[in-house]
C-alpha cells in the first residue's frame, strides 16, 4: 500500500522530505482475521488516518511490529473488502460459530430426548406385562 505522509515524527534524513511512502505488508481479509495466528493484523482502508511506526526492512518500509505499530486516528466505518468472502467459507464459519455458541443447548436437548425415549420404552414394557 502507499500511504500519504502528513507528518514525520522521526526519520532518516533522506526520507524526511517524502510526501508518500510505500509500505510492505501481507494482506489479510477481515473474514480470515479470526483464523490468523501471529501478530495483530493491520486493518487499514482508504481514507483512514493512522499513526504508524515503520522501519527499513528487507523489502523497504515495513511496520515495526505488525498491526501493533498502527494506531487509528480516524477509522472509516464502511470498510472496503477487496477480496469478498467465498460462499462456502461463509457457510463453514457461520455453522462453526453457531455450533460453538449453541453446543450446550444441543447437549441438553440430546439428554432430554434420551430421557424421553427411555421413559417411553419403560412405559411400553410396563404396559405389555
Amino acid at each position: 500500500m502507499t500511504i500519504e505522509i502528513d507528518k514525520v515524527i522521526k526519520s532518516e534524513d533522506s526520507e524526511a522530505q517524502a510526501t508518500s511512502v510505500e509500505v510492505f505488508y501481507s494482506y489479510l481479509p477481515s473474514w480470515r482475521a479470526r483464523e490468523y495466528v501471529g501478530g495483530k493484523p493491520m486493518d487499514i482502508t482508504i481514507n483512514d488516518v493512522i499513526e504508524i511506526w515503520l522501519d527499513k526492512g528487507e523489502y523497504g518500509w515495513e511496520p515495526v511490529i505488525s498491526g501493533y505499530s498502527v494506531e487509528h486516528i480516524k477509522y472509516i466505518e464502511n470498510r472496503n473488502e477487496p477480496i469478498p468472502e467465498p460462499f462456502f467459507h461463509y457457510m463453514e464459519r457461520t455453522m462453526a460459530t453457531s455450533i460453538q455458541y449453541n453446543l450446550s443447548g444441543v447437549v441438553m436437548i440430546g439428554i432430554a430426548f434420551s430421557l424421553l425415549v427411555m421413559f417411553y420404552i419403560g412405559f411400553q414394557k410396563r404396559r405389555t406385562r
